[in-house]
Protein backbone atom coordinates (compact mmCIF):
# COMPACT_ATOMS: atom_id res chain seq x y z
CA UNK A 1 0.00 0.00 0.00
CA UNK A 2 1.42 3.35 -1.05
CA UNK A 3 1.69 6.07 1.56
CA UNK A 4 -0.24 9.14 0.50
CA UNK A 5 -0.12 12.63 1.91
CA UNK A 6 -3.58 14.15 2.04
CA UNK A 7 -4.03 17.35 0.06
CA UNK A 8 -0.48 17.31 -1.26
CA UNK A 9 -0.05 18.85 -4.68
CA UNK A 10 3.18 17.91 -6.50
CA UNK A 11 2.98 21.19 -8.38
CA UNK A 12 3.96 22.95 -5.14
CA UNK A 13 7.51 21.69 -5.65
CA UNK A 14 7.79 24.10 -8.58
CA UNK A 15 4.92 26.46 -8.03
CA UNK A 16 3.88 27.55 -4.58
CA UNK A 17 0.70 29.56 -4.18
CA UNK A 18 1.98 31.00 -0.90
CA UNK A 19 4.59 33.78 -1.21
CA UNK A 20 5.57 33.26 2.43
CA UNK A 21 7.35 30.06 1.44
CA UNK A 22 10.03 32.17 -0.27
CA UNK A 23 10.53 34.19 2.91
CA UNK A 24 11.06 31.39 5.43
CA UNK A 25 13.82 28.79 5.30
CA UNK A 26 13.93 28.94 1.51
CA UNK A 27 14.33 32.71 1.70
CA UNK A 28 17.14 32.35 4.23
CA UNK A 29 19.07 29.84 2.12
CA UNK A 30 18.42 31.85 -1.03
CA UNK A 31 20.00 34.83 0.71
CA UNK A 32 23.01 32.73 1.77
CA UNK A 33 23.27 31.57 -1.85
CA UNK A 34 23.18 35.21 -2.98
CA UNK A 35 25.95 36.17 -0.54
CA UNK A 36 28.10 33.23 -1.71
CA UNK A 37 28.11 34.74 -5.21
CA UNK A 38 30.14 37.67 -3.82
CA UNK A 39 32.77 35.21 -2.63
CA UNK A 40 32.89 33.73 -6.13
CA UNK A 41 33.26 37.20 -7.64
CA UNK A 42 36.04 37.94 -5.13
CA UNK A 43 37.71 34.70 -6.22
CA UNK A 44 37.57 36.01 -9.81
CA UNK A 45 39.16 39.31 -8.71
CA UNK A 46 41.98 37.32 -7.06
CA UNK A 47 42.59 35.43 -10.31
CA UNK A 48 42.88 38.76 -12.14
CA UNK A 49 45.21 40.23 -9.49
CA UNK A 50 47.41 37.12 -9.49
CA UNK A 51 47.56 37.37 -13.30
CA UNK A 52 46.55 33.76 -13.76
CA UNK A 53 45.13 34.39 -17.21
CA UNK A 54 44.97 30.66 -18.01
CA UNK A 55 42.18 30.40 -15.42
CA UNK A 56 40.33 33.46 -16.69
CA UNK A 57 37.93 32.74 -19.52
CA UNK A 58 34.96 34.55 -21.01
CA UNK A 59 32.78 31.86 -19.41
CA UNK A 60 34.31 32.51 -15.98
CA UNK A 61 33.99 36.31 -16.23
CA UNK A 62 30.46 36.23 -17.65
CA UNK A 63 29.19 33.61 -15.21
CA UNK A 64 30.54 35.29 -12.09
CA UNK A 65 29.50 38.76 -13.26
CA UNK A 66 25.83 38.02 -13.98
CA UNK A 67 25.10 35.35 -11.38
CA UNK A 68 24.97 37.96 -8.62
CA UNK A 69 22.13 39.71 -10.45
CA UNK A 70 20.34 36.40 -10.92
CA UNK A 71 20.70 35.41 -7.25
CA UNK A 72 19.37 38.83 -6.17
CA UNK A 73 16.50 38.66 -8.66
CA UNK A 74 15.50 35.19 -7.42
CA UNK A 75 14.96 36.67 -3.96
CA UNK A 76 13.23 39.85 -5.15
CA UNK A 77 11.03 37.96 -7.61
CA UNK A 78 9.84 35.45 -4.96
CA UNK A 79 11.00 32.70 -7.28
CA UNK A 80 9.79 29.45 -5.72
CA UNK A 81 12.08 27.21 -7.80
CA UNK A 82 15.11 28.87 -6.15
CA UNK A 83 15.49 25.64 -4.17
CA UNK A 84 16.92 24.17 -7.38
CA UNK A 85 19.67 26.79 -7.61
CA UNK A 86 20.40 26.72 -3.89
CA UNK A 87 20.69 22.93 -3.57
CA UNK A 88 22.16 21.96 -6.92
CA UNK A 89 24.55 24.88 -7.32
CA UNK A 90 25.60 24.55 -3.69
CA UNK A 91 26.37 20.85 -4.26
CA UNK A 92 28.36 21.65 -7.40
CA UNK A 93 30.43 24.23 -5.54
CA UNK A 94 31.11 21.88 -2.63
CA UNK A 95 32.50 19.35 -5.13
CA UNK A 96 34.41 22.04 -7.02
CA UNK A 97 36.09 23.53 -3.96
CA UNK A 98 36.84 20.02 -2.67
CA UNK A 99 38.61 19.40 -5.97
CA UNK A 100 40.58 22.66 -5.60
CA UNK A 101 41.69 21.72 -2.08
CA UNK A 102 42.84 18.28 -3.25
CA UNK A 103 44.57 19.82 -6.28
CA UNK A 104 46.37 22.33 -4.05
CA UNK A 105 48.24 19.35 -2.56
CA UNK A 106 49.47 18.36 -6.01
CA UNK A 107 47.01 15.56 -6.72
CA UNK A 108 44.73 15.93 -9.75
CA UNK A 109 41.64 13.73 -9.27
CA UNK A 110 40.37 12.10 -12.45
CA UNK A 111 36.80 13.11 -11.64
CA UNK A 112 37.27 16.83 -12.43
CA UNK A 113 35.11 16.50 -15.57
CA UNK A 114 32.20 15.34 -13.40
CA UNK A 115 31.98 18.82 -11.91
CA UNK A 116 31.12 20.20 -15.34
CA UNK A 117 28.68 17.32 -15.89
CA UNK A 118 26.98 18.28 -12.61
CA UNK A 119 26.78 21.90 -13.79
CA UNK A 120 25.21 20.82 -17.08
CA UNK A 121 22.66 18.68 -15.22
CA UNK A 122 21.90 21.61 -12.94
CA UNK A 123 21.21 23.86 -15.94
CA UNK A 124 19.02 21.24 -17.64
CA UNK A 125 17.08 20.83 -14.41
CA UNK A 126 16.64 24.61 -14.05
CA UNK A 127 15.43 24.88 -17.65
CA UNK A 128 12.91 22.07 -17.16
CA UNK A 129 11.62 23.55 -13.90
CA UNK A 130 11.36 27.03 -15.44
CA UNK A 131 9.39 25.77 -18.42
CA UNK A 132 7.08 23.81 -16.11
CA UNK A 133 6.58 26.89 -13.92
CA UNK A 134 5.74 28.95 -17.02
CA UNK A 135 3.32 26.24 -18.18
CA UNK A 136 1.54 26.09 -14.81
CA UNK A 137 1.30 29.86 -14.40
CA UNK A 138 0.51 30.81 -18.00
CA UNK A 139 -1.48 27.95 -19.50
CA UNK A 140 -3.00 26.14 -16.56
CA UNK A 141 -3.68 29.33 -14.61
CA UNK A 142 -2.14 27.98 -11.45
CA UNK A 143 -1.58 30.87 -8.99
CA UNK A 144 2.20 30.45 -8.75
CA UNK A 145 4.27 32.88 -6.77
CA UNK A 146 7.13 34.43 -8.66
CA UNK A 147 7.25 36.99 -11.39
CA UNK A 148 7.74 36.78 -15.12
CA UNK A 149 10.53 39.40 -14.96
CA UNK A 150 12.69 36.83 -13.17
CA UNK A 151 11.40 33.72 -14.94
CA UNK A 152 11.99 34.81 -18.53
CA UNK A 153 15.43 36.50 -18.25
CA UNK A 154 16.47 33.77 -15.81
CA UNK A 155 15.50 31.10 -18.32
CA UNK A 156 17.42 32.91 -21.07
CA UNK A 157 20.45 33.21 -18.79
CA UNK A 158 20.41 29.52 -17.90
CA UNK A 159 20.13 28.62 -21.61
CA UNK A 160 23.24 30.75 -22.25
CA UNK A 161 25.01 29.02 -19.34
CA UNK A 162 24.05 25.61 -20.73
CA UNK A 163 25.53 26.53 -24.11
CA UNK A 164 28.72 28.05 -22.67
CA UNK A 165 29.35 25.18 -20.24
CA UNK A 166 28.65 22.64 -23.00
CA UNK A 167 31.26 24.31 -25.20
CA UNK A 168 33.67 24.34 -22.24
CA UNK A 169 33.08 20.62 -21.69
CA UNK A 170 33.66 19.79 -25.35
CA UNK A 171 36.83 21.89 -25.49
CA UNK A 172 38.21 20.62 -22.19
CA UNK A 173 37.24 16.97 -22.07
CA UNK A 174 36.54 15.72 -25.58
CA UNK A 175 39.47 14.02 -27.20
CA UNK A 176 40.21 15.16 -30.73
CA UNK A 177 39.59 12.56 -33.37
CA UNK A 178 42.69 11.40 -35.17
CA UNK A 179 42.49 12.00 -38.87
CA UNK A 180 42.90 8.88 -40.92
CA UNK A 181 44.20 9.29 -44.40
CA UNK A 182 42.91 6.92 -46.99
CA UNK A 183 44.56 6.16 -50.27
CA UNK A 184 42.36 8.77 -51.97
CA UNK A 185 43.53 11.45 -49.51
CA UNK A 186 47.24 10.95 -50.16
CA UNK A 187 48.93 13.12 -52.72
CA UNK A 188 50.63 11.50 -55.67
CA UNK A 189 54.37 12.16 -55.82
Amino acid sequence: DLVSVPDFDWNHIVCSINADVTKGKLGYWSYIYYLSKYYELFDTVLIVLKKKSHQLTVLHLFHHSVIIWYAWAVIQGEWMPSWNAVTMNGSVHICMYTYYVIASFGYRPAWKYLITVMQLLQFMSAISISFYWLYLKTYVGYPCTGRYWIALPGLALVLVFLYMFSMFYIKSYSKPKKSRKTGADKKDD
